[in-house]
Formats: C-alpha cells, sequence, structure tokens
C-alpha cells in the first residue's frame, strides 16, 4: 500500500512539475512576443481618401496546437488601399524602399521554434507566406502598369466588353481595303484594340485587388455558385483564375451591366490610387542579386573573390537589362565594365569564414531608379505598338556602393563594392 501511494505521489509531483515549467515556457513565448511587438506597425484607422504607406514589421497570428505563435515578418512595405474597395498590399523592403529581385524566403521565423507539432505548423505558415509574397508583389506589378495604361483607359469602352470576335470583324472589313499595316494604325483598330487591352488589364487587376465584398459583388454569380467562398480565410485562394464579370455562367449582358457598374463606380479611385504610389514615372527601390563564389579561389594578391559580374545577374519586375537601360544616366566605368567579372574585396580572416563554412552564393544589394519606358513612344504612333501588352521598364543605378550580405533576409553584412573603384577582367 505505501508503495501506490509513494509511485502516486511521484506521478503527481511529476505531472505538477512538468505544470510549472510549460507555464515558464508560455511566460517566456509572451515575453518575447510582447517585446517584439513593439516593432510591429501599429494600425491606423482609415479615413476616406487616405492613401498611406507603412513601413516595418507586420505580423500574423496562428494556433499551432495548445499554444498560439505569433510571428512577425521584419522589413515589409504596406501600400494602404484607399478605401474598402480594395484590399492593402504589402511587399518586401530593404531600408524602407520597395526590394525586388532575389526575395526573402522568411526562414528566420523558424529560428526559435524547438516544438516539433509548432515547427511543422510553422513551416506551412511558412510555405503560405511565400506563397502570399509573391501574390502581393504581383499585386504592387498590376497597380503601377495602372498608372501606365491610363492612355489606354481613356480609348476604353466603359459601357460594354469589347470582344475578340469584334475585332475579328474588323479586321476582314478593313482587310478589303487596306493592307494589314494600314488596318493596324487605322484609328477605328486602334480604338477597339485598346479597348480590350485595358479591359482585360482592369478584369486582373480589379479581381487581384479586389476586397471580399467587391469580389462578391462582382464576380460571384448567386445563382450557379455559394458566395460564401469569398470568405475571409479564403479570399486569397481564390484568386488563381480570373473570372468573368458577373461570375461563372453569366450571360454577356449580366457581364456588361456589371462591368459598366465597376466602371462608373470605382474605375477612377483605382487609377488615383496607382497614381499615387510613385513619382511621376519613376520609383526608387532596392534590387536584390544573388552571384557565387568559389570559397577556394581567393585572390591573395587583390584580396578578394573573382565573381561573375553581380550587374548582369537577373532582373525583375520586368526591367530591361540590356546595357544602355543598366546606365542610362551612370558612370562610365559602369557601362564599360558591366559585362566582366569583378573583384568582391575580402579580407582574408572573412574570406575564411566564408570558407569555413562552405558558403558559395551570396547577395548584393543596391539602390536603383525604376523608370516606365516610354521610348516605344517616341519611336511608334501606334498606340498599340507604344503601349503593347506588356509594360516595360529601365532602370540606372544611382549609388555606387553594393553591399553584400550571406542571408536572404539581409541582416548578415560581409562586405562592400564600390563600383567607382571595384577591379574588373575580361
Amino acid at each position: 500500500m505505501k508503495k501506490v501511494k509513494i509511485i502516486s505521489l511521484t506521478i503527481g509531483l511529476l505531472f505538477f512539475s512538468y505544470q510549472i515549467a510549460n507555464a515558464q515556457n508560455l511566460k517566456g513565448i509572451w515575453r518575447k512576443a510582447k517585446t517584439e511587438s513593439k516593432n510591429v506597425i501599429k494600425k491606423k484607422v482609415r479615413k476616406k481618401n487616405d492613401v498611406k504607406t507603412i513601413i516595418g514589421n507586420t505580423s500574423t497570428n496562428n494556433e499551432l496546437g495548445s499554444k498560439s505563435l505569433k510571428i512577425d515578418y521584419r522589413n515589409e512595405l504596406v501600400v494602404k488601399s484607399p478605401s474598402e474597395t480594395f484590399m492593402d498590399i504589402t511587399i518586401q523592403s530593404f531600408k524602407g524602399l520597395p526590394r525586388l529581385g532575389v526575395q526573402d524566403d522568411y526562414q528566420y521565423t523558424l529560428a526559435n521554434i524547438s516544438d516539433h507539432n509548432q515547427l511543422t505548423k510553422a513551416k506551412n505558415e511558412l510555405k503560405r507566406k511565400r506563397l502570399s509574397n509573391t501574390k502581393e508583389l504581383n499585386k504592387y506589378l498590376s497597380l503601377v502598369e495602372t498608372k501606365f495604361r491610363i492612355p489606354l483607359f481613356e480609348k476604353m469602352n466603359k459601357n460594354s466588353l469589347t470582344t475578340a470576335e469584334e475585332i475579328n470583324n474588323l479586321e476582314i472589313k478593313k482587310s478589303k481595303t487596306q493592307n494589314i499595316t494600314e488596318t493596324y494604325n487605322d484609328s477605328e483598330y486602334q480604338t477597339l484594340q485598346s479597348s480590350r487591352l485595358a479591359q482585360n488589364h482592369l478584369l486582373n487587376t480589379v479581381y487581384s485587388l479586389g476586397s471580399v465584398d467587391i469580389l462578391r459583388k462582382y464576380f460571384c454569380n448567386s445563382k450557379n455558385t455559394n458566395c460564401n467562398e469569398f470568405n475571409g480565410n479564403n479570399q486569397n485562394n481564390q484568386r488563381y483564375i480570373t473570372r468573368n464579370w458577373g461570375g461563372r455562367k453569366s450571360t454577356i449582358f449580366e457581364q456588361n451591366r456589371i462591368y459598366s457598374d465597376f466602371v462608373s463606380s470605382h474605375l477612377e479611385e483605382l487609377i488615383t490610387w496607382s497614381n499615387s504610389i510613385w513619382d511621376k514615372n519613376s520609383k526608387e527601390v532596392y534590387l536584390v542579386n544573388s552571384f557565387y563564389i568559389q570559397p577556394n579561389n581567393y585572390d591573395f594578391q587583390n584580396k578578394g573573390f573573382w565573381t561573375n559580374s553581380i550587374l548582369r545577374n537577373g532582373a525583375s519586375f520586368g526591367l530591361d537589362n540590356k546595357k544602355d537601360s543598366y546606365f542610362r544616366n551612370s558612370s562610365k566605368k559602369w557601362k564599360e565594365n558591366w559585362e566582366k567579372d569583378m573583384l568582391f574585396s575580402l579580407s582574408e580572416v572573412e574570406a575564411e569564414k566564408i570558407a569555413a563554412n562552405g558558403q558559395t552564393k551570396l547577395y548584393a544589394v543596391y539602390k536603383i531608379k525604376v523608370e516606365f519606358d516610354d521610348e516605344p513612344i517616341q519611336k511608334n504612333a501606334s498606340l498599340v505598338e507604344m503601349i503593347g501588352y506588356k509594360i516595360k521598364y529601365r532602370y540606372e543605378i544611382i549609388e555606387p556602393i553594393m553591399e553584400v550580405y550571406s542571408d536572404l533576409s539581409l541582416e548578415e553584412k560581409i562586405g562592400e563594392i564600390n563600383l567607382n573603384t571595384a577591379l574588373f577582367r575580361n
């Protein structure tokens, strides 16, 4: 009997100890979350026509098992919607400006999670966040593109949708008296083509940026589907495929009526928002490119690693990566050497650390100014050709210092490259 009591007492003490340890662990998580929350962006009340850009950290709360895990995402920029019509846009940033090129993979969010169940669910959240980041960047690009589609919107039919069949019939009609070049430059043809291009862009943009209420109103046919699919949890998941105005199985009459209602009610608001996020036709941003080094190929004479030109590595944002676009107003030295190998200067001590880690991939960050490429407008009188099916951009490097980091979060800085003094070789 005594043995039973002793065993029961022992189990009870172990269980009590576990509860204390668990409580201390929860207190630790809460204390950490409370400390980190000071850096989280403070929410502001949205007022009518109040367009804000907020820079800092964003966060998400997820119920992981029996514990609540607070994930803070660093270095994000929030482009505030002017009203409840559209959603805010959240993109990655660096030093307060948009981050283009190679994106952060948010791997740092897993650093302090030891619980297996929490770690598994946090990884799932990480996948969701990465996918969300891609979508958010596309939303941002779509909003910027809207700004440069305004000449098309001015020619867009605002009462009914312009169909491919309508354009094709006009081509056939014109072909009887005109050659193909004359048809393409015909004002009637240009107006129809411009209208269709503008309407397609508007459809994609509204479907990606519209609030849940807007999706339900303009893209859900309650006669053929359950509009509850556009709920708060699924609002992003439902935006993979662009639907028709009016939703599934809507008639052309319904589509025209709903389309014209959106245009008369919200098009001007969308255009005003798109005009507010860039200064005129340009925007200063940071571009992140990855490059590779060979840790065992350290140049002891020049004190550094030679790498294939960082400047010609992939761009993003639809940027033109031609030589003239890279260095439009930049240094003559940069223009002459942009395709050559460049020396990343690094002391032997720092180089040995990289060699010891076996790291071969690094990240270069440099400040650029992105501009809308208006050259086609200068060279071609055709509206369809000058605006085209895809907006084009060019950029110039506006600061000679490139910062080099060892991590995607751009927190472990290991050096710099000064383009004015850097060594190049063929």
